[in-house]
């Protein structure tokens, strides 16, 4: 019974860090809700003291390539300020407190590619420090390097 109980506890302590469950939706964000990112939900955040940012969204399956990358352009629209954007469609284990409690860049990373039980990201979008963008659908080119093998 004693390691039923343990098990449990390690189960939903695993399922709190990675879906972000904390009681409440606080953490998430219901942000631009426009026709260009209809219900699209950021409920990950990081940014370091070098002002790069990592962010997890939440968009509906229907959702288009087009609206994906106006959304993150959107959202980053910031030269100098390097930013990734990864998008998880509805329905998907998507990192929240993991990311929002890391101490680096990388810590960050390693959650998101390495992981188990996460669910793989649809679009992923890379702004770089000096404004140039790239935009990854990851359903049509999963051995690209911005997705999760």
């Amino acid at each position: 019974m004693f390691k039923f109980i343990v098990l449990m506890i390690l189960l939903l302590f695993t399922y709190s860090v990675v879906s972000g469950f904390n009681g409440n939706e606080a953490v998430s964000a219901d942000i631009s809700k426009t026709d260009s990112a209809p219900d699209f939900h950021q409920v990950g955040y990081f940014k370091d003291d070098s002002k790069n940012h990592i962010l997890t969204v939440r968009i509906p399956v229907t959702a288009t390539k087009d609206q994906v990358e106006q959304y993150a352009k959107d959202q980053t629209n910031k030269e100098g300020h390097p930013a990734s954007l990864y998008f998880f469609e509805d329905g998907s284990m998507i990192p929240v407190d993991g990311i929002m409690r890391a101490e680096s860049l990388l810590a960050v990373n390693q959650l998101l590619y390495n992981t188990d039980g996460l669910s793989k990201w649809r679009f992923a979008f890379v702004r770089k420090q000096n404004g140039s963008t790239r935009m990854v659908d990851c359903a049509k080119y999963p051995e690209s390097d911005l997705c999760r093998a």
